[in-house]
């Protein structure tokens, strides 16, 4: 009866065993299977490491222009005009060739950070013009209508541009030229999926750092170019400039509103 006991006894304590030991196998191999299934399967998400600078040196709401005029304070080879919007602020309507700038902007820092907010109209064609931001060093303010698109010119530009379709019409674009004298040195284009007028409207939040020579441009939260020696360090940067150039299409329509211009940039801003 002892014995027999005993060997009821080992028999259970051999099962519990090897019970222990497929468990731990099958753990592993879980964990295994888990970690492959990561790798294969993990997403990867950029920081959004954009802050506006803390000092303003320039904004415009264009609350201080009756809707149907043009903005004080700008200046233009065509014409614009501030319309209300449904939540009471105002925008800048942008539909004709040509190139607008903001008087009171007589300085653009080694580093500063600008911000505002783009719209277009439903439908926008890929045959409309792109929308475009300009930085330059002009001698006079009269000097900004050699900006036109196509127009030759000797000046030192940071251009960058944004459209909301691009040719498969699966996405908006964006764009760069760098320019020294008027030269081209650089240039790059690619899509988004930020500002994308998919058979309506579209609206994006453009952010914008200058950090001395690198340049950052944000749309929303996408970081979509980020630029080591954009500016020339030996140029002097005065102006921003916008402009629209439509080519086969004019129906196409922006709307600009919500524009700052700040510099001392946070150090935990610069990386």
């Amino acid at each position: 009866m002892q014995i027999q006991f005993l060997k009821i006894l080992k028999l259970t304590l051999l099962v519990i065993v090897v019970g222990c030991l497929l468990q731990s196998c099958s753990s592993i191999n879980a964990g295994i299977v888990k970690e492959v299934v990561a790798r294969s399967t993990g997403t990867s998400k950029s920081k959004f490491d954009f802050i506006a600078g803390e000092k303003l040196l320039w904004s415009e709401n264009f609350q201080g222009t009756f809707a149907g005029n043009f903005p004080k304070g700008w200046n233009t080879n065509a014409t614009a005009e501030v319309v209300d919007n449904e939540d009471k602020t105002k925008a800048l309507l942008l539909t004709k060739d040509g190139v607008y700038i903001p008087l009171a902007v007589t300085n653009l820092p080694a580093e500063f950070t600008l911000q505002f907010d783009l719209s277009c109209s439903s439908n926008y064609s890929y045959y409309s013009s792109p929308f475009q931001v300009m930085f330059a060093s002009l001698a006079s303010k009269k000097e900004f209508t050699v900006l036109k698109q196509y127009n030759p010119h000797n000046k030192d530009l940071v251009k960058l541009w944004l459209h909301p379709h691009n040719a498969a019409s699966n996405g908006g674009y964006s764009g760069y030229e760098l320019l020294e004298k008027g030269v081209k040195q650089s240039s790059n284009e690619g899509n988004t999926s930020q500002f994308f007028a998919d058979g309506g409207s579209a609206s994006v939040k453009v952010s914008i750092c200058r950090e001395k020579q690198r340049l950052r441009v944000y749309l929303n939260e996408e970081k979509i170019w980020d630029l080591p020696q954009a500016f020339d360090q030996t140029a002097n940067y005065n102006s921003i400039v916008f402009g629209i150039s439509h080519l086969v299409d004019h129906t196409g329509k922006y709307y600009l509103s919500n524009l700052k211009l700040a510099t001392d940039i946070p150090q935990k801003e610069k990386n």
